[in-house]
């Protein structure tokens, strides 16, 4: 099977729209058929220039967006059940945090999971490599554990606010998708 991604190759550069291959989702990994995915500043920054992706620990190319929301396509071993504990199965609707903090280095400790020294989110991994849907601007979405960024993110936990402007729901931290059916709302 294959999925499409639209491909950010660097500042003021054109996205393409490619073809991957669908992998399978990891042990403890869910594969997401993206749905929407809203366009936010924080996507629009790295391609105006204003953000550098790879200053940030990224690499290049990459799928821009993380704002997104989909419908569970596959779930890898024991992925039984989503951040609230209720049973989870291919075909239920989705929204999961693009931002995972590690809850280990000293900014999680102190509850600053925003500024986590090891985060894991999506937008910073190539396109080129498994899992290839990194981003939200593409078919699917694997949010997996492992996608880390270790260089960006020591810079980024001194600074007083979030590296990105937009929130998230915050049980949404861990990564685990949670269902839309019992989402509760946030402002």
């Amino acid at each position: 099977m294959k999925g499409r991604a639209a491909v950010f190759s660097g500042p003021g550069r054109p996205l393409k729209l490619r073809e991957f291959p669908v992998p399978d989702p990891e042990a403890g990994a869910v594969l997401v058929r993206v749905s929407l995915c809203n366009v936010c500043g924080s996507d629009v920054h790295p391609w105006t220039g204003g953000w550098d992706l790879t200053a940030m620990g990224g690499a290049l190319p990459t799928v821009l967006g993380h704002e997104m929301v989909g419908i569970v396509e596959a779930l890898g071993a024991r992925m039984t059940t989503d951040s609230a504990g209720v049973p989870l199965r291919p075909g239920d609707r989705v929204v999961y945090a693009y931002f995972q903090p590690c809850r280990r280095c000293e900014a999680c400790l102190d509850g600053v999971t925003v500024g986590c020294w090891n985060l894991r989110m999506a937008m910073l991994a190539s396109c080129e490599e498994p899992p290839f849907f990194v981003g939200g601007f593409a078919d699917y979405f694997l949010p997996a554990r492992g996608r880390h960024h270790p260089q960006g993110a020591r810079r980024a936990a001194r600074r007083p606010r979030g590296r990105f402007g937009c929130r998230r729901p915050q049980p949404l931290e861990q990564g685990l998708p949670h269902q839309l059916g019992r989402a509760q709302p946030f402002l």
